[in-house]
C-alpha cells in the first residue's frame, strides 16, 4: 500500500499557513481588537459604551446569518472568487470606521465589515482545510486556527500603543492597512480551495485511506435528521451559554481593567496575553479532545471559562490576573475548536457543513446581544461585576449540560 507522492513540502501546509495569517489578520484585528475602541470612541463621540458596543452586536448578527447560510454559500459558489472580492471590501470598510462621526455611521459600516469578517474566518477554513487533508486533518485545523489567537495577541498590544499615540481614528487606518497587506498575498496568490486546483491529491491519499475517507463522507445524519434530534438542540444550548460566557470575558478585559485602576497600556498587554493564551489553548484543547474524550475535555473548558470570569471579578487582587489568562486559553477556545469536533463526532460528515454552520449560527445568536447587554450593565451599575457573576453561574450550568449529555451518549 503506497501513498500518492506529493511535492515536498506538500502545498496543503501553505494553505494552513494562509489560513493562520488570514484569520490572524481578519479575526485578530476586526474581532479581537474591538474592545480596545469602546472607551475612546464613546468618549469622543459623547455616547454610552453600550451604543459603541452595538458594533460588535451587529457584526455578530452578520456572522450568525452567514453561518446559517454556510452550506449554500460554500458549496454552490466559487469560494476563491468570493474571498478575493471580500479582501478589498472588508479592508476598505474597516478603514472607513476612521471617518465616522455618529453611531449610525458606525453601524452601517459594521454591517459590511460583519459579513466580510464572517466569510474570511473560521467558517471558511473549516471547509477549506479538510479539502486538503485526509491524514493530519485535526493537526492542520488546529495550526490554522491558532492564527486568530496569535493575531489577537499581536494586534491588541499594537492597537493599545497606537490608541495612546495617535487616537482611535488613525489606529483604525493603520489596522486597516495591516489587514490588507497581510491578507492580500495569501488570498490572491496562495490560497486554493481544493487540491485539484494545483493538480494534487489531499494529504494522505493512498487508495485504502481515500476509499475509507470517501465512505466516511457519506456516514452520519442529514441536516433534517440532525435538527430533529434532541442532541442538536442540546449542543446549541450548551454552546450558546459558553459562547456568552467567553464573549463576556474576552470583550471586557481592556475596559474593565482600566476601570479598576490599571493603566491603559497594562490593560492592552493583558488582552494581548489573553490572545496568546487563546492561540495555545486551541491546540491544547484539540489535543484534550483526542486524548481524554469530549466529556472531560468539555468539562475542563467550561470550568476554565468560570475561572477566567472569576479572575476578572477579583482582578484587583493581582494573582487573580493569572486566572484571566487561563480562562482565555482553554475557556475561550471552546467555540472554534470544540463545537466543530463535537458536531462531527455526534452527526458525522454526511452534511457536516450545513449542520455545523447552523449550530454555529445558533450559538452566535447569544453573542449578538451580549456586548450590548454587558455594557448596559456597566451603564446601570458602573461596573461589569454583575455580568461576571451571572455568566460564572451560567458557565457551570453549561458544563453540567454537556457532561450529562456525553454521559448519556456513553451509555448508549
Amino acid at each position: 500500500m503506497r501513498s500518492i507522492r506529493h511535492e515536498k513540502p506538500f502545498y496543503g501546509w501553505y494553505i494552513v499557513l494562509a489560513g493562520a495569517v488570514i484569520m490572524g489578520a481578519d479575526i485578530g484585528i476586526i474581532s479581537n481588537c474591538a474592545s480596545q475602541f469602546i472607551k475612546p470612541v464613546s468618549q469622543d463621540l459623547g455616547v454610552t459604551r453600550a451604543a459603541v458596543s452595538m458594533n460588535q452586536t451587529i457584526m455578530s448578527f452578520c456572522y450568525m446569518l452567514t453561518a446559517f447560510m454556510a452550506g449554500r454559500i460554500f458549496t454552490r459558489n466559487d469560494l476563491g472568487r468570493i474571498l478575493k472580492i471580500d479582501l478589498f471590501v472588508v479592508s476598505a470598510a474597516y478603514f472607513s470606521y476612521s471617518f465616522a462621526s455618529s453611531t449610525l455611521q458606525l453601524y452601517m459600516i459594521s454591517v459590511i465589515v460583519g459579513f466580510g469578517n464572517a466569510l474570511l474566518g473560521a467558517l471558511c477554513f473549516s471547509v477549506i482545510i479538510p479539502n486538503w487533508f485526509i491524514e493530519n486533518r485535526g493537526r492542520a485545523i488546529g495550526l490554522s486556527f491558532m492564527g486568530s489567537g496569535v493575531g489577537g495577541m499581536i494586534f491588541n498590544y499594537l492597537a493599545g500603543q497606537w490608541l495612546q499615540l495617535y487616537g482611535w481614528r488613525m489606529t483604525y487606518r493603520i489596522l486597516a492597512v495591516c489587514l490588507f497587506v497581510l491578507m492580500a498575498p495569501f488570498i490572491l496568490f496562495v490560497l486554493k480551495v481544493k487540491p485539484s486546483e494545483k493538480g494534487l491529491e489531499p494529504y494522505g491519499s493512498h487508495h485504502d485511506a481515500r476509499a475509507l475517507d470517501d465512505a466516511r463522507e457519506h456516514e452520519g445524519k442529514t441536516f433534517k435528521e440532525a435538527v430533529s434530534s434532541p442532541a442538536f438542540w442540546i449542543i446549541c444550548l450548551g454552546g450558546a451559554i459558553l459562547s456568552a460566557c467567553t464573549n463576556t470575558s474576552i470583550q471586557t478585559i481592556s475596559p474593565h481593567l482600566s476601570d479598576v485602576g490599571y493603566s491603559a497600556s497594562f490593560a492592552a498587554l493583558m488582552v494581548s496575553a489573553a490572545m496568546g493564551s487563546l492561540a495555545i489553548g486551541k491546540m491544547v484543547l484539540g489535543q484534550l479532545y483526542d486524548r481524554v474524550g469530549p466529556k472531560l475535555a468539555t468539562l475542563i473548558s467550561g470550568l476554565s471559562s468560570t475561572l477566567g470570569l472569576a479572575g476578572l471579578l477579583f482582578c484587583r487582587i493581582k494573582p487573580a490576573l493569572a486566572l484571566i489568562i487561563w480562562g482565555a486559553g482553554l475557556g475561550a477556545a471552546f467555540g472554534s475548536v470544540a463545537v466543530p469536533i463535537i458536531t462531527q463526532s455526534v452527526f458525522g460528515r454526511k452534511e457536516y457543513t450545513a449542520i455545523y454552520g447552523f449550530i454555529s449560527g445558533m450559538t452566535t445568536m447569544v453573542t449578538v446581544v451580549i456586548p450590548t447587554v454587558n455594557n448596559m450593565v456597566y451603564d446601570r451599575f458602573g461596573s461589569y461585576d454583575p455580568a461576571y457573576i451571572v455568566t460564572m453561574a451560567l458557565s457551570v450550568v453549561a458544563a453540567y449540560i454537556f457532561t450529562s449529555f456525553f454521559s448519556r451518549l456513553e451509555k448508549k
